[in-house]
């Protein structure tokens, strides 16, 4: 089946974040002022809300919330940073959306992480120069908190749930954390780079790590059980984002053309997990890819952004996003389709095959919305 687009819901909030409870049938959709949309997967119906943990008109969130499911426990987790104050986690009932527990963290949450093998969740944060906390999601109890230098720039976070270990990209390299105790284990150093993206493969125990810094632009495969280095590849552009399809051993990378450009062509390579050597490289999807997601029922990789030479910042779009569909085996491009303006995340439900796109919409330099906040909806 080609992929179509089904519905556009249109949202009263400014939309960030999304995940995915495929038992329940239900997508969470955080707000950027706080706050969570509950939508009906199959049929794209708002089931209810659940109000921000902290009121915006009194402390402005410093960090858009992000939002974490955990399908076995039925839990959901829901982050809060006021300006100035410690991140709020939000533990709530994933059915019902009862508030079960507040849970506090560090200055700035920008990325969540779940192993649920273990019942831990993992907080990153920028305050005190970084910090990741660790929870114990069956009870609630603090583990541990643990410097790991996360800059402003967020945290690329990537769970190997078989050898119990979560790497974090840092500006210092990836830091390693023991899933059970939450306690740092000798970090792999990747020569000085400033910025990480990580992926990991379950099957192999293989990191790959995407940075550049100072010494140039790099894509690596890392055997994480000896820190060895056993491929490494110039891409030549600045790595944005990656994912591995374990099923046929691709690494999917996209990047910039210019190295240190926030915005450009994206430049896509497919790469073989196994021999580092690059498979297909694509210059001509013609977006700035804001997230990449990868089937893996159908090896389908979704690239989501906006259209190349989109402005950032605070200029208003008023066009549409844009979502290239790629064979995951060789790059080759499937479907082009259109949402909404500025999508921010996509999320996957592999029980209905459907993709759901989160459009922040659009806005003017003075704040004026011009185009509201929506979830597209995808067949895959």
């Amino acid at each position: 089946m080609r992929p179509v687009v089904l519905r556009t819901i249109a949202l009263r909030t400014n939309p960030y974040d999304i995940a995915i409870d495929q038992r329940l049938g239900l997508v969470y959709v955080t707000s950027v002022m706080g706050g969570v949309t509950v939508l009906d997967a199959a049929t794209g119906m708002v089931r209810y809300t659940l109000p921000p943990l902290v009121r915006a008109d009194v402390i402005e969130p410093d960090i858009p919330p992000l939002v974490a499911v955990d399908e076995t426990a039925g839990r959901l987790y829901v982050s809060n940073s006021p300006n100035g104050a410690p991140a709020i986690i939000g533990v709530f009932d994933a059915r019902t959306g009862t508030l079960l527990r507040r849970l506090a963290a560090g200055l700035g949450a920008v990325a969540l992480a779940l192993d649920a093998g273990v019942g831990r969740l993992y907080v990153m944060s920028v305050g005190q120069g970084g910090r990741v906390h660790t929870f114990d999601t069956r009870s609630g109890a603090f583990v541990r908190a643990l410097y790991v230098p996360v800059s402003n720039n967020g945290a690329s976070v990537a769970v190997d749930a078989r050898r119990g270990r979560v790497y974090i990209g840092t500006d210092e390299g990836v830091s390693v954390v023991d899933a059970r105790t939450g306690s740092g284990i000798r970090p792999i150093p990747t020569d000085d780079f400033e910025n990480h993206t990580l992926a990991v493969d379950d099957r192999s125990g293989y990191l790959v790590v995407a940075g550049w810094g100072a010494s140039g632009t790099d894509l690596s495969i890392i055997d994480a059980r000896n820190r060895h280095v056993l491929h490494a590849t110039d891409t030549g552009d600045v790595p944005d984002a990656v994912v591995v399809d374990a099923t046929t051993r691709r690494i999917i990378a996209t990047s910039s053309e210019e190295v240190g450009a926030p915005m450009g062509r994206t430049t896509l390579h497919v790469l073989d997990l196994d021999t580092g050597a690059v498979v297909h490289t694509d210059t001509h999807v013609g977006m700035n890819v804001v997230v990449q997601t990868i089937d893996p029922r159908t090896g389908r990789v979704y690239l989501t952004g906006d259209p190349a030479g989109t402005p950032e910042g605070g200029d208003a779009r008023p066009g549409p996003g844009r979502v290239t569909v790629l064979d995951g085996r060789d790059g080759a491009v499937l479907r082009r389709l259109t949402v909404g303006p500025s999508p921010s995340s996509v999320a996957l439900d592999g029980r209905t095959r459907r993709a759901f796109v989160v459009n922040q919409g659009a806005w003017d330099p003075y704040g004026k919305v011009l185009v509201p906040g929506s979830v597209t909806v995808i067949a895959t």
